[in-house]
Formats: structure tokens, sequence, C-alpha cells
């Protein structure tokens, strides 16, 4: 059965991810998620897909 893991722990997940992205270009986004989603306990792919809904959210890219 999935887990559902509370809007704000999506949103500080994400947040990581994004700041270490903004603090640190040379990182590519895979690299990040890769090292940031063990540290959450949470799959890979689970984090990339919260922070593509961030970025449709946000209208940086097209999507609902």
């Amino acid at each position: 059965m999935p887990v559902k893991y509370d809007k704000s722990f999506r949103d500080r997940a994400v947040r990581m991810v994004l700041d270490r992205l903004e603090n640190d270009r040379s990182l590519s986004q895979s690299a990040v998620i890769k090292e940031t989603a063990p540290r959450l306990e949470i799959a890979n792919e689970t984090l990339r897909r919260w922070i593509n809904q961030e970025h449709v959210d946000a209208g940086r890219r097209p999507g609902v």
C-alpha cells in the first residue's frame, strides 16, 4: 500500500533539493535527488515527481 506523506514533508523535501541546486549549479537535479531521497527515506522517483509537480504549480513547466 502506498505511503501518504503530509504536505509539509513534501514541501520541505522539494525545498531541500531546489536550495541545493540553487547553491551549487555544478550538480544535476538527478544527482541531488539521488543524494537527498535516501536521507529522507523516500524513493528517488517519488522525490523527482514532487519536484516536477512543483515546477508545474509554479508555472515553470507546462502540465496540470
